[in-house]
C-alpha cells in the first residue's frame, strides 16, 4: 500500500444510503415546495444540500440557492446576497400561495 492508498483509507469513506435515510425519505411524499438558502462557506452548507436532495428524491419540489461569499447567518445581515435572497423568497412564497 502507498501513501496515497493510506490517505485515502484514512480520510475518505464510502458511505452507504442507512436504512434511517432511506427512511426518512420515504416518509417524506407530499411535503410542501421548500426552499433552501444558505452561503457556500456556512457549516450548514452540506446539510442543505443533502436536505435539497431528499426533499427532491422523495418526489417533492424543491430550490437550493447557494450564495457564494454569504456566511451562517447572512440573512440578517445587511448586503446584497441578504437583499436577493428576501427577493427570492418573496417570489418563491408568492408563487406557492398564489
Amino acid at each position: 500500500m502507498n501513501h496515497k492508498d493510506n490517505f485515502l483509507n484514512d480520510f475518505i469513506t464510502v458511505v452507504e444510503p442507512s436504512d434511517e435515510l432511506l427512511a426518512l425519505v420515504d416518509a417524506m411524499p407530499d411535503m410542501a415546495p421548500a426552499l433552501f438558502t444558505v452561503g457556500a462557506p456556512d457549516p450548514f452548507l452540506d446539510d442543505s444540500i443533502i436536505m435539497a436532495t431528499n426533499w427532491l428524491m422523495a418526489g417533492n419540489e424543491a430550490r437550493l440557492v447557494i450564495y457564494r461569499k454569504a456566511p451562517h447567518g447572512f440573512d440578517m445581515m445587511p448586503s446584497p446576497e441578504q437583499r436577493h435572497q428576501e427577493k427570492v423568497i418573496r417570489v418563491f412564497m408568492e408563487r406557492c400561495f398564489h
